[in-house]
């Protein structure tokens, strides 16, 4: 698993001790700050996407509580909701070949897709409570790169966020939600095993990621221990990797690519 973004006390990416909580973790006020910044970028992307017919797609994977759905919002929140498809949560349908329950959720020109695990779910999930059998498995991670590759030669941009936490910060959060009347009702039973769950998935997520990162379809790697951190940081890495139209590199920074890293292979599976 990767280790957490430390911010320097006085980096070149703007972050100093000013900007932290008593946490250690980014400061709210100057989180709004930076995100709004980022989210009138993204709506330039979009433009430039739909002007220039563009397709783009954003896989965000990783464990339970850590993050993906608040990840997601911050990205979405400001865009044009009738160019933006996000595909949420769906098990496959029996029967049907695993991709094809995918195919429909793909981005048409112009529009951008977020995956909130998208075809990953059986290389990860899956994986770590053992429902994929290591036939079935094969099977489908041999056709992960088939299907990715036909859709970067189609003209797709492909980027994959594989979001994850420490043990510590998961039972933390853990603890938090149990404690919460409202939020314990919202637990689900993959949220209140994942604790012990946690080996087996870092396991099955280092696989996948070995398997399936490819210069057409690449994974980073982002630590969500700081979930506003972690959100800044997408969004600054992927609008950074792409040259739009009216692109402000000084509003999106350059701390991106230290907090959603490219993938290295570095935990044997």
């Amino acid at each position: 698993m990767p280790q957490s973004y430390k911010i320097a006390a006085n980096d070149a990416n703007g972050f100093d001790r000013a900007k932290l909580n008593k946490q250690g973790k980014l400061k709210n006020d100057y989180y709004q700050e930076r995100l709004r910044l980022l989210q009138i970028e993204l709506i330039k992307l979009q433009r430039w996407l739909f002007d220039g017919k563009s397709r783009l797609i954003a896989v965000i994977e990783g464990g339970e509580l850590t993050g993906k759905s608040g990840a997601i919002q911050t990205f979405c929140e400001r865009l044009d909701a009738s160019i933006l498809r996000v595909a949420r949560r769906q098990n496959a349908q029996n029967g049907k070949w695993y991709f094809a329950n995918f195919v429909s959720k793909l981005p048409r020109k112009g529009e951008i897709a977020i995956f909130d695990r998208g075809w990953y779910r059986k290389a990860t999930l899956e994986r770590a409570i053992k429902s994929c059998d290591d036939e079935e498995y094969e099977k489908y991670i041999h056709q992960i790169s088939l299907f990715e590759r036909a859709l970067a030669e189609e003209g797709f941009r492909i980027y994959k966020y594989m979001l994850t936490i420490s043990k510590e910060e998961l039972s933390a959060r853990l603890e938090k939600q149990k404690n919460d009347p409202l939020d314990r009702l919202l637990l689900t039973e993959i949220e209140l095993k994942s604790p012990k769950l946690y080996d087996e998935y870092a396991r099955a997520e280092a696989e996948a990621l070995s398997r399936t990162h490819s210069p057409y379809a690449p994974w980073f790697e982002v630590n969500c221990d700081d979930k506003r951190l972690a959100r800044l940081g997408v969004l600054s890495h992927l609008l950074g990797e792409i040259d739009y139209k009216g692109k402000d590199r000084k509003a999106i920074g350059e701390f991106g690519s230290q907090i959603a890293k490219s993938y290295v292979p570095k935990v044997k599976y």
